[in-house]
This record gives C-alpha cells, structure tokens and sequence, in this order.
C-alpha cells in the first residue's frame, strides 16, 4: 500500500507541475472535479502536490445564473432588450452584428449595433469568454466561435471555468481574417 501510496504522491506531481497558476481555469476546474470523484478519501500524501497547484485556482466560476455573467451580475424584473435585442429586427440578413479580426495583438472585436465598442481580446492560454451588449463569443487560441446571442439580456453568461460546449465550432483564423456573425450566420473572410 505505501508503494502505491508514492506512486500516487508522483503522478499528480507530474500533472501540478503542468498546471500553473495564470494557466487556464478551466483545466484547475476538470482536475477539481476529477480528484473531488476519484480520490476524495485519498491519503494527505497524494492529495498535497494537488492542493497547493490548485490554490490560485480557487473560485472559478462556470456558468452563471440568468442574467449573470459568470456567476455575477445580471438585472431582474420583466421583459427587456439587450443592444443586440435592440438591433435584431432592423439589421439586415447580411449587415454584421459582431466582428472578431485576427492580428498580431490579439482580436479586434466590434460591435454593429454599438460604432463606439471597439476592444482588443489579447491571445491567452485556455478558453476565454467574451460578452458584450448580448453577444458572447469565446476564444480559444487563434480560434473563435459564437458562445450565445441572447436579445433579452437574461440569460446566463459563460464564466472564467467554462468549456466549450461539445460539439461548438471553433474557427481558426490566421492574421488579417476576420469572422463575423449575422442574422444570416457565420462568415469569415
């Protein structure tokens, strides 16, 4: 049993060493859900290497509650439009709602209900969500994909431990292309 004990101790070493702590939040939350259903009665010599790679990762939130973006916010009340909402029925099919270019900083985001909204999402490690006025897109490396649209503003966001959802579709772009999405759907040029 101390044999097994030791060789338990060093593999999760080997997988703490993997995970640092800027590293992506959502990799901390599987590995939580994995020991927490595996090896919660496991000795205090095996589980050491893995609580201390996980105290940065403390308080990682996945999807919040309606209205909430990631856990926090959110209004209540009755029926109310987003941005997008608000847009929705006078774009056209074709005219973008939203707008990811690739470049060399990162992804240049706009919005086309809001001219003003202009932000850059920088490259990082792991899946990282993105929400503005009802559009919520997530990154993952050079790829990005549409998470939600949501026209009433109420609606759960996706939180810094959230996975893409199986099956999501990621789109790689490479420098200089960009995705869009509209009433019409996804293009990338």
């Amino acid at each position: 049993r101390n044999e097994q004990g030791r060789e338990a101790a060093q593999a999760m070493k080997s997988v703490a060493r993997t995970l640092g702590p800027k590293d992506d939040t959502s990799l901390s939350y599987v590995w939580r859900r994995l020991v927490q259903a595996r090896l919660k009665d496991a000795p205090e010599e095996v589980l050491a290497p893995y609580e201390q790679a996980m105290k940065p990762h403390t308080g990682g939130r996945t999807v919040g509650a309606a209205g909430g973006a990631g856990g926090a916010g959110g209004h209540g009340g009755g029926p109310r439009k987003s941005p997008v909402g608000e847009a929705l029925d006078e774009f056209a099919r074709s005219k973008p709602l939203f707008t990811v270019k690739r470049d060399k900083k990162g992804f240049q985001l706009r919005a086309g209900f809001d001219r003003r909204f202009k932000e850059t999402q920088p490259y990082k490690d792991g899946v990282k969500h993105r929400n503005y006025g009802g559009v919520t897109v997530s990154f993952w490396g050079y790829g990005v994909a549409l998470n939600m649209v949501d026209p009433t503003g109420r609606q759960g966001q996706p939180g810094e431990a959230s996975q893409p959802r199986p099956g999501e579709p990621f789109y790689f772009l490479a420098k200089g292309e960009t995705w869009s999405i509209s009433k019409g759907g996804v293009s990338i040029k």
